[in-house]
């Protein structure tokens, strides 16, 4: 079992002050005592540039609480202009549990397909589970990860999978 990484975006133009932007994150990222992570800075040039800040979040394994993570990007939620990208386990495979729309939006085709392919036919960890359940009830635009309605639980969930 490997930690579990979120990325957190906002998108510069966006931002009435960087300073107080970043103060917010960073504030909730210590209230949740999380030590590592680091802010880094991406400019992307499709049809315009988009400068983006970029918060990289590690929620370690021997500290890994799923409902801390779900009430973290409860809080985040709450915070105007900041996005969440994407959330993954890294392992060897940085095997990814969710990307948002915009993420996928800027991945490479080959990556985009293999995430897409992945996410119909693997099963996940009870963790993955409640991650993905949580970022569910939190950003409810996003597409419903489970094919009908949202199980309940690890078990129900065990049971879709094996039918």
């Amino acid at each position: 079992m490997a930690s579990i990484i979120l990325e957190i975006s906002f998108l510069l133009y966006k931002v009435v002050s960087l300073h107080n932007i970043q103060e917010t994150i960073q504030s909730t990222i210590e209230k949740y005592n999380i030590e590592k992570y680091y802010l880094d800075f991406e400019i992307e040039d499709k049809k315009r540039i988009e400068q983006k800040g970029v918060y990289t979040v590690h929620f370690e394994e021997n500290k890994l609480n799923t409902l801390e993570i779900v009430s973290f990007l409860r809080r985040l939620k709450t915070i105007s202009n900041v996005y969440l990208e994407c959330v993954y386990r890294d392992n060897i495979s940085c095997d990814i549990i969710y990307a948002s729309k915009f993420y996928l939006k800027n991945m490479e085709k080959v990556y985009h397909e293999k995430y897409l392919n992945n996410k119909k036919n693997r099963a996940y960890s009870e963790t993955e589970f409640e991650l993905l359940k949580g970022i569910e009830a939190i950003f409810k635009k996003n597409k419903n990860y489970f094919k009908n309605e949202v199980p309940k639980n690890y078990d129900e969930y065990l049971k879709v999978c094996d039918k």
